[in-house]
């Protein structure tokens, strides 16, 4: 009897530790989503790579209002704008830690790219068209993985579980946020943000 319980409870271990694994691999941010196709797709695309993070949103060619929020706890830097638009927006207060933005887009893509200094987690909340966004329309890391709701964290760690914060979907990430390290330019690198206009 000892024996059929000590491998029931191995195979428990085994299987929860399969299943930790496969949560884990499913909820990477590295990497550019695959479904990211400008011009073809509907929704919000969120990735970092050597450059950074990134967040592009693109229409299959109806126009549609993207808005959000996003919030760290270390701050944002090198912030500009990737648009082809000239009427889109975004603003960074002004202890750099909070990032409000507005895209009008129609095809193609529109987004934002940055560096996170110092930081432990990333608060996203989404919209599209004034309402919350479907997370179905929210592609994470070169897998494409969804959150579970249009208010998520990425965070590197637990500790925002064990404080209590149970008002948004905590998603552990993978590796370090890209773009930690102190810049040459100062504090805050060369210049608190930059817009681009392609």
């Amino acid at each position: 009897m000892k024996k059929i319980i000590a491998v029931i409870l191995g195979l428990l271990f085994c299987f929860s530790s399969y299943a930790f694994a496969a949560d884990s691999d499913s909820s990477r941010l590295d990497g550019k989503p695959a479904a990211f196709n400008p011009g073809h797709v509907n929704g919000y695309f969120i990735w970092q790579d050597k450059d950074g993070l990134h967040l592009r949103t693109t229409t299959p060619g109806e126009k549609h209002e993207f808005t959000g929020t996003i919030h760290t706890d270390g701050a944002f830097k090198n912030v500009f704008e990737s648009s082809k638009e000239t009427n889109n927006s975004f603003s960074l207060d002004k202890d750099h830690n909070t990032i409000d933005f507005k895209f009008a887009t129609t095809g193609g893509s529109d987004g934002i790219d940055l560096n996170v200094h110092r930081a432990t987690y990333i608060k996203f909340s989404l919209s599209m068209d004034n309402v919350n966004v479907d997370p179905a329309n929210i592609y994470i890391g070169s897998k494409g993985w969804h959150p579970d709701n249009y208010k998520f964290t990425i965070s590197q760690d637990d500790t925002l579980m064990e404080m209590g914060d149970t008002s948004t979907v905590i998603v552990i990430a993978d590796s370090p946020f890209w773009g930690w390290w102190n810049f040459p330019d100062g504090p805050y690198g060369p210049g608190p943000y930059r817009h681009h206009h392609w």
